[in-house]
């Protein structure tokens, strides 16, 4: 019965001339979950791939439908299937690059061995670093190679894909290709093991630029939320904090700059749990004082009609970082703190309320909740 069932899917879903309709697609996943790879590298991948050279629009949406319901380690087809859809992570619809970038993503995710996805991470870079006339192109492949960045390669290739990347980035003149790149810099300095002075140094120029230092901010700031990372980021302290901290008190009189500095207080406080040094300056300085006292920045009038999403996921952040570590400040802060917390958690800007109502609402400890 496996050789009708191959056949009708061949038939009514491969080499449909237009894209299936849903239950057509869903009917068809039992038998998915059951092929074999013997099946998928004889019967379903060359096909799929010779329709996709004939009608991209809609064997690409079977493509992602079909690895959705796969159940093979896609390690021995990662290549293959990378030589298949890389066109597409160019391609000028908006569709086919994301379903081409979602497909290498679940691919990734399904291939165990490491060394395969290291050797094809360092091949694909090496075509990203190829220019590209048109910003969707250099977005879209830029875009596929951080699908790579939670595949676990090995950490010497991270390391260079990293400093690929802040080559790429230092080079970008257009703002949302950039804001892209430093998206890939964020994912990939989560899995970083060590910090080349290269991107030290990137990081420092990126922050000093007017013009790019918000964007630099949230990307240090993003590539460093796991815990582990915050002894990463502690071999930059010396470069890095004078920066952060100059952003936070320049806020006193530029509220211009609030975002800036909401991002700068929120790394310093990873640095500080890490560096005690970081953590005697921030004393010192009475930067706590200025944060969380009632003259705080936060509390300003206009302080949360500057914030994008990025920026009400980054004071979240902030808050969420306060509780877990630095728990007694808190319970010296001006009390409307709170109250902004709970208004943001709230509020219909924010888009990110469900992922932190547990985060943030339910860790408030009963005197911040009365407050």
């Amino acid at each position: 019965y496996r050789e009708k069932y191959l056949d009708f899917y061949d038939k009514i879903v491969l080499s449909a001339k237009t894209l299936p309709t849903r239950p057509t697609l869903d009917a068809f996943s039992p038998f998915l979950a059951k092929v074999t790879h013997t099946e998928f590298a004889s019967k379903i991948l060359p096909v799929i791939s010779r329709q996709l050279k004939r009608s991209p629009s809609s064997s690409m949406g079977t493509f992602l439908h079909m690895m959705l319901f796969l159940k093979l380690d896609m390690s021995n087809y990662l290549s293959s299937i990378l030589s298949t859809i890389n066109e597409y992570f160019k391609a000028k619809e908006d569709d086919l690059r994301k379903e081409s970038i979602k497909i290498l993503q679940i691919a990734l995710k399904n291939s165990d061995d490491s060394d395969v996805v290291t050797k094809q991470l360092a091949s694909f870079a090496l075509s990203v670093k190829e220019p590209l006339p048109y910003p969707y192109q250099r977005s879209g492949m830029i875009s596929a190679l951080s699908a790579f960045a939670k595949a676990k390669p090995s950490p010497s290739q991270v390391g260079s894909t990293l400093l690929d990347l802040a080559s790429i980035t230092s080079k970008e003149l257009n703002e949302e290709v950039l804001s892209v790149a430093l998206n890939a810099i964020s994912l990939f300095l989560n899995q970083s093991k060590d910090l080349p002075e290269q991107l030290k140094t990137f990081f420092v120029n990126g922050v000093k630029d007017p013009q790019k230092s918000k964007q630099f901010l949230y990307s240090l700031h993003r590539g460093t939320m796991k815990e582990d990372s915050e002894y990463l980021m502690g071999t930059m302290s010396d470069t890095i904090v004078p920066l952060l901290l100059e952003k936070v008190e320049t806020c006193k009189t530029k509220m211009a700059l609030a975002p800036e500095a909401l991002l700068s207080i929120t790394i310093l406080a990873k640095l500080s749990v890490v560096k005690p040094a970081v953590e005697n300056q921030l004393t010192q300085k009475k930067i706590w004082e200025q944060v969380l006292g009632s003259n705080s920045f936060l509390l300003a009038e206009d302080f949360f009609s500057r914030l994008d999403a990025k920026g009400i996921s980054v004071l979240l952040d902030f808050f969420s970082l306060m509780l877990k570590r630095h728990l007694p400040k808190l319970e010296v802060a001006d009390k409307s703190i709170f109250k902004l917390v709970i208004y943001v958690l709230l509020s219909d800007k924010n888009r990110f309320h469900k992922k932190y109502q547990e985060k943030v609402l339910v860790s408030l400890p009963p005197w911040a909740t009365l407050s």
